[in-house]
């Protein structure tokens, strides 16, 4: 949920930006645009009234405007800087007579209130003070200590950093930070840097309660995310030691020492949402060439021509190759051996019928390609039959298919008109071969030749010749690629898994790896070198020789279409350069991957994610992941011993495991209400205490980096 306090809409000192004035129109615009649910206008040293009962009209419906100021404030020890007011918006007729109060006299130039005097001022109110801290016109640590031991309810006391990495030092050193945009700019407002709540909240009740940290309010709030209770097991593969945890639709921690069953509970987990038939991802830190391996790796179903954008894969054109035979022309001896027994021929003059020349030609495919489009549609029309088409326009569908009907019925009509056609002729030529051949052997003369054959001959080799080029021609030219967003790896870059599929052919022969096929490389460079030499020499003496030599190489290796002459190669890409990422990075890139690939699942189990990982890395790609699936309700159970992890991620449940002498223990709780439960005896423990502990390497070492920050 988006929030920002600390937010500008007048120019009230000569030195500020006349864009920080906003209209109301591109107030309303603006606000929307970023999704901002709740919104303080902070002007400098003045509270204009108007102004803020006009804004928070205007955006009533979408977000929350709170009234509050921003003061030039003077500590005890002389440092000057600045605190922001919050108030509630019920009190807003107090807030601006006490503004009021202590501005009259004053420009929002020369204001100056002493921190004393300010907090005697407001005490009585429910105000939130937030003070710059690691960014200009800051007081001094001393005078912020001073302040902040005047207020009867210092957590009331937020620090508000310049950047995202200054809010990770404070919150990391038990700062309560925060941030605003301090808007210079209104034109650019939905572009800052705004501060999230971890829960949904509507109004400053539920705010002030919030900073507050009243228990009841954050424990209802978290149990908003509340799923269900899960057995698991102190061994998960024997089910022994059960105990019980919740599980929320958020981010689940558990941290805690080495050995004391952190992984068991994950496993637990899987076995219960496998059992349920539920949708997850498992992942393990540490070693990651294993996962790489098998993402670049290719599988025998990835070879097919769909790949490249075709859907004939030519098994038919090859199957016409690898079968070719001549059609062998009449000989001249045949038509002397019938002229010479001419007298014997008289008898036959007496059958007309023998003297018809057989002429005609067939073509199979004309009638094939028709049957072939009438399955086609008909196939269409049954999809389609099935579709629900009532939740549209069935009026405008049940025309589409009787339109489609109809023509299925014409092409079916033109395909019987078109095989009866070449059926018959082909009857006919039948009866004039074998009623020649019967009255030949009759009279003992020689039939003449029905045809010369040469028509066949050569149309049988163009034909092949045909095949041979258009299956050249898709190999020469066909290729595709396509792109996988995995991660990115800091300034590198992003890095994508490209898949590269085209075909081997006579021109890249020497640059395909043949790893990268699924046939023999030499087999294939012989296959095509042949069908080179049919395609140049068609009407050489060899081509049958050629044709044989085609037919054996396919036959030994079961070549039988174009998905065996294709070449895949798989492998990451930073800026369209390959890349091959360090132990280290692939590491980072296959959780980035699990986390960004598989969005879709519900339930993400996570062992030691920062194994193999720069601390960078899981704060800048990490952590945001895992809040969006967080935000997007998902289950995250992670064990881990990061405390970027374990802290930033803000889990609404927190699992403790502790062992001593083989007594384990286990506390639930969260970092909201600061307290972990001992789930057998109920036992409280201080969720800080123990996060730094576990998570921080100890007081002291947390204590001694908190002054090193300083």
């Amino acid at each position: 949920m988006k929030i920002d306090l600390h937010c500008h809409t007048k120019k009230t000192k000569i030195k500020e930006s006349e864009l920080r004035n906003v209209t109301l129109e591109q107030f309303k615009e603006k606000v929307e645009l970023s999704e901002v649910k709740i919104l303080a206008i902070t002007n400098h040293n003045r509270f204009f009234r108007d102004n803020y009962e006009e804004f928070k009209t205007a955006v009533k419906d979408s977000c929350y405007i709170i009234p509050g100021i921003e003061l030039d404030v003077e500590g005890v020890n002389k440092s000057r800087g600045h605190i922001i007011l919050i108030a509630n918006p019920d009190d807003v007729d107090i807030f601006e007579d006490k503004i009021n109060q202590i501005t009259k006299g004053y420009t929002p130039d020369n204001f100056i209130i002493g921190s004393h005097e300010l907090y005697d001022k407001f005490k009585d109110m429910d105000i939130i003070y937030i003070a710059h801290f690691l960014k200009d016109k800051q007081l001094s640590i001393e005078d912020l200590k001073d302040f902040e031991s005047i207020m009867n309810k210092p957590l009331r006391l937020l620090k508000e950093a310049s950047n995202i990495v200054s809010i990770g030092v404070l919150q990391s050193n038990n700062h309560r930070a925060m941030i605003g945009t301090d808007v210079i700019n209104w034109n650019d407002y939905e572009n800052y840097t705004f501060g999230n709540l971890k829960f949904e909240i509507k109004d400053f009740k539920s705010l002030i309660k919030l900073v507050d940290k009243d228990t009841q309010l954050i424990s209802d709030l978290i149990n908003e995310n509340f799923d269900e209770k899960i057995i698991v097991y102190g061994k998960s593969k024997t089910k022994e030691y059960p105990f019980e945890l919740p599980i929320f639709d958020d981010v689940n921690i558990i941290f805690g020492d080495k050995g004391s069953g952190k992984t068991e509970i994950l496993n637990s987990l899987k076995d219960h949402y496998e059992m349920n038939g539920d949708k997850y991802v498992r992942f393990s830190g540490g070693d990651k060439e294993e996962w790489y391996n098998k993402l670049i790796s290719v599988d025998k179903e990835d070879y097919n021509v769909s790949k490249l954008q075709l859907d004939n894969n030519f098994s038919n054109e090859l199957k016409n190759i690898t079968t070719f035979n001549d059609e062998t022309p009449a000989s001249i001896k045949s038509y002397y051996k019938y002229f010479k027994n001419a007298s014997k021929n008289k008898k036959k003059s007496m059958m007309k019928s023998l003297f018809i020349s057989k002429s005609h030609s067939f073509n199979d495919n004309v009638y094939n390609n028709l049957f072939n489009d009438y399955t086609t549609i008909n196939d269409f029309i049954k999809k389609l039959e099935k579709f629900e088409y009532k939740n549209y326009n069935s009026d405008e569908v049940i025309k589409i298919i009787c339109s489609l009907n109809i023509l299925k019925e014409n092409i079916y009509q033109k395909y019987k008109d078109i095989w009866l056609e070449e059926n018959s002729l082909k009857l006919l030529d039948d009866f004039i071969e074998k009623m020649n051949n019967y009255v030949s052997q009759n009279i003992g003369s020689p039939s003449m030749p029905i045809e010369t054959g040469l028509f066949n001959f050569i149309k049988k080799r163009i034909e092949l010749r045909n095949n041979i080029q258009n299956i050249i021609k898709i190999l020469n030219e066909t290729s595709n690629s396509t792109s996988e967003y995995i991660g990115k790896l800091g300034l590198k870059g992003n890095v994508n898994l490209t898949t590269q599929y085209k075909f081997i052919n006579l021109l890249n022969k020497k640059d395909i790896d043949h790893t990268t096929l699924i046939s023999n490389k030499g087999e294939l460079v012989n296959i095509l070198t042949n069908m080179e030499k049919i395609s140049k020499n068609i009407s050489s003496s060899k081509l049958i020789e050629y044709v044989k030599a085609i037919a054996l190489d396919c036959n030994n290796k079961n070549i039988e279409s174009l998905n065996d002459f294709i070449s895949i190669e798989r492998f990451f890409e930073i800026s369209d350069k390959p890349y091959k990422p360090s132990k280290g990075e692939l590491a980072i890139l296959s959780l980035q991957h699990d986390l960004i690939s598989k969005k879709e699942y519900e339930i993400f189990l996570i062992d030691e994610p920062e194994a193999n990982l720069g601390s960078t890395y899981i704060n800048d790609e990490i952590v945001p992941l895992l809040k969006d699936l967080a935000h997007a309700k998902k289950k995250v159970v992670i064990a881990t011993h990061d405390a970027n992890i374990a802290i930033r991620t803000r889990p609404s449940n927190s699992i403790l495991k502790i062992v001593d002498n083989e007594n384990y223990k286990t506390y639930i709780g969260n970092m909201f209400t600061d307290i972990l439960y001992d789930i057998d005896s109920n036992e409280k423990l201080s969720w800080k205490d123990e996060s730094i502990k576990y998570l921080e390497g100890g007081k002291d070492a947390f204590d001694e980096r908190s002054d090193l920050y300083e």
